[in-house]
């Protein structure tokens, strides 16, 4: 078996080859193999995994042998730098399996370049380097994720207890997912993929926050049985009204119950998984967004904060939505005598109900907006190893329909998506590696009349996008990595026809059906150095977009028979991103260690001399962390103190919004957790301060900026029980 020297866990698709007579095989998802040696004697294999120093090793191999190969994983695209005392920092890579209690937007924002853009305190979506939704792919076990995420609000409809690991990926493995992600894909990896061999095993994981009195859970359960391996997980959550510094976030409580399921088996040499999820949540949107008329609309505006210090409850009134989304998915690993080919075929299932104050009078139950959307794709891979390196040759489809009800939005509309890439990565010299890719995407879309099921436009997309990636080691302690990429993306739906309220971002949206399809080009630079205290990541980036797609404020405000909104429209222009991210840590101790980032982008119109609106504020982030182990019980302690300071934005253009944007914040963070490893059922607890000195602050990307204040301090108790 070949597996990882941290955590002795098998990886999965590593390959071995045996040098004189060229017989090679990949490994299996716990990472075994069988390679058949047809004649006695020592041989010299070379065992390599993606992101993995290459191991070779010879062997006097006399008859049937079990024999281990141990290697060092550090992710190639998310490299992962080890230091002394088993610290380490994975600036592309996060562990998600204990963060409970938060969305997946919060989760990974500690990844590099990652922000929020935010709906008031509830909805998270993850940006990178700036860019989200239809920029910013979600990969999810090798399917494309998808859901209603053109919305600002519609943060990703994922359970992220369900998740192992989030890695982000950049240049040319990143095109493998599409041509729209060219500052990255986030690829989320869930727990099913995890096993072990113990018989039955799970987790029970439970927490509180006084932050609108939230409770929130989560239980897996996992086995083997010889080659069988399951998988069952539910989780849940309930909040009520959260609280700012000064007054309470009216109807911001939250429902949540979710499920997952996956197996795993092989027969002979085929391995074949198969997984479901549900995933469903109720949530109320800030009631002081939704204004009657005008003049309370640009009072409230003008004014900043609600009128009403509310109070605490746990109901959840309108306006609201509340989502549900399920996947059913199954992977084929077909191995060959020295290719394999991988099968992937997943069903997605979306409905978002947007519910407001006029209809709940007449119907409460009836939704205001009713967005149904289902998706089913198919992708093959057929991967050929070759020396140093491998080539992937890849297609394929899907087909997304969706339909609506209630208020006018966006039409129905049916798309057919088709691709097809060619991918090399290639040791080409001790100290080079190239990775590169060729794709080609197409789209058939059709749009159907309001009233009756015709089509009325019918058009079609496509083109071709490519990177390549040159990475150089002159030395063992520093690494270079340069990217170019380019992509392209055919306009969405709302982008072009929208038109209409948009509830749980409170505002009135309005497309544009002239817009073209979005090009982009790429350079991005990674440089990491390391010793034995101490790593730094550099990150420079540039990306140009001839024609980029944004949503702009009009400062008119539109009435509908549910009052009066802010309005947006989408229009295209010339748009230069650029910016920088920093990292780096210090080993102060064996026990103590300092972190410290840095994040600056700039997004420029060409127009003027002012960054395109929503861009995500500079910030920076510190934090001290101390770690212990006790020898005497095996016991752990945990402590850590963090601060983030975010700037104002003072290149927006003030006449271009409907408030200046906020001021600079700092926000501090507490946590303290202890490891109860020496008892018959591990342990953790680990209690936290959200906003430890209760600011008052206001995100720039935070649609609902306009009405209020974020939530306050927050105290959380979280226990981790494995069994």
């Amino acid at each position: 078996s070949v597996t990882d020297i941290h955590d002795s866990k098998g990886l999965h698709n590593a390959i071995i080859k045996e040098k004189a007579h060229r017989e090679y095989c990949f490994t299996d998802s716990n990472g075994n193999f069988t390679l058949k040696i047809d004649h006695p004697g020592i041989h010299t294999f070379t065992i390599s995994h993606p992101g993995c120093k290459k191991n070779v090793i010879s062997i006097n191999i006399l008859n049937d042998t079990f024999i281990y190969f141990y290697l060092d994983h550090q992710e190639n695209t998310t490299k992962k730098i080890t230091i002394t005392g088993s610290k380490s920092y994975t600036p592309n890579e996060q562990v998600l399996i204990h963060d409970i209690g938060k969305d997946i937007g919060t989760r990974i924002q500690e990844l590099q370049g990652a922000a929020l853009m935010q709906t008031g305190s509830n909805i998270n979506k993850p940006m990178i380097n700036g860019m989200h939704s239809q920029r910013l792919i979600m990969n999810f076990d090798n399917m494309r994720f998808e859901s209603q995420q053109w919305g600002s609000e519609h943060a990703p409809e994922i359970d992220p207890n369900a998740i192992y690991k989030a890695r982000l990926i950049q240049g040319s493995e990143a095109l493998q997912y599409g041509s729209e992600g060219i500052s990255g894909i986030i690829k989320l990896e869930p727990n099913y993929l995890i096993q072990n061999n113990k018989k039955f095993s799970g987790s029970l994981k439970t927490g509180f926050a006084t932050n609108g009195n939230k409770f929130f859970g989560a239980l897996d359960l996992k086995g083997t049985f010889k080659t069988f391996h399951y998988f069952i997980q539910t989780s849940s959550s309930k909040q009520g009204n959260l609280i700012a510094p000064n007054y309470y976030l009216m109807n911001t409580g939250l429902e949540e119950l979710n499920f997952n399921t996956g197996i795993s088996f092989k027969i002979k040499k085929i391995n074949i998984s198969s997984y479901y999820s549900r995933f469903y949540n109720n949530l109320g949107v800030l009631s002081a967004s939704h204004i009657g008329n005008i003049d309370d609309l640009q009072e409230a505006i003008k004014r900043g904060n609600p009128i009403d210090k509310g109070n605490f409850s746990y109901t959840i009134s309108v306006p609201s939505q509340k989502v549900f989304h399920e996947i059913i998915k199954a992977s084929i690993e077909i191995p060959f005598k020295k290719n394999k080919l991988n099968i992937d075929i997943s069903n997605q299932y979306n409905i978002r109900n947007e519910y407001d104050f006029v209809l709940q009078i007449a119907n409460k139950d009836k939704p205001v907006s009713n967005l149904i959307l289902s998706t089913q794709q198919i992708q093959t891979i057929y991967t050929i190893p070759i020396k140093d390196g491998h080539w992937a040759l890849s297609g394929g489809t899907s087909l997304q329909n969706n339909n609506y009800g209630g208020t006018f939005l966006i039409p129905k509309y049916r798309t057919l998506k088709y691709n097809a890439y060619a991918y090399l990565d290639k040791k080409i010299h001790p100290k080079w590696q190239i990775i590169g890719i060729l794709r080609y995407d197409g789209e058939d879309r059709k749009i159907f009349d309001r009233t009756i099921d015709s089509v009325i436009l019918e058009k079609k997309y496509g083109d071709i996008s490519s990177s390549i990636d040159f990475n150089f080691t002159p030395k063992e302690n520093n690494e270079h990595k340069f990217q170019l990429v380019q992509g392209w993306r055919p306009p969405h739906i709302v982008e072009l026809y929208s038109n209409g309220v948009h509830h749980g971002a409170a505002s009135y949206e309005k497309g544009n059906d002239s817009i073209n399809k979005e090009k982009s080009f790429g350079f991005n630079y990674n440089f990491t150095w390391k010793n034995s205290k101490f790593v730094l990541i550099s990150n420079p980036y540039i990306y140009y977009f001839p024609n980029y797609i944004s949503l702009i404020s009009t400062q008119e405000l539109t009435q509908t028979i549910r009052g009066f909104f802010p309005t947006w429209q989408y229009q295209q222009s010339k748009v230069l991103y650029y910016g920088f991210n920093f990292g780096m840590t210090y080993q102060i101790i064996s026990s103590l260690n300092l972190e410290y980032k840095f994040q600056s982008i700039k997004i420029g119109n060409f127009e003027n001399d002012y960054s395109l609106q929503n861009t995500p504020q500079n910030s920076m982030f510190l934090r001290l962390k101390y770690k212990n182990k006790f020898p005497i019980k095996n016991q752990i302690l945990e402590v850590s103190l963090s601060g983030q300071y975010f700037l104002k934005r003072n290149d927006i253009n003030p006449l271009l919004d409907y408030a200046i944007p906020p001021e600079s914040y700092t926000m501090v963070n507490f946590n303290l957790g202890y490891h109860f490893k020496e008892l018959k059922l591990p342990l953790f607890i680990e209690f936290s301060i959200q906003n430890l000195l209760n600011v008052a602050y206001r995100s720039y990307t935070d649609r609902l900026r306009y009405f209020a204040d974020s939530k306050g301090i927050d105290f959380q108790l979280k226990t981790y029980l494995n069994f």
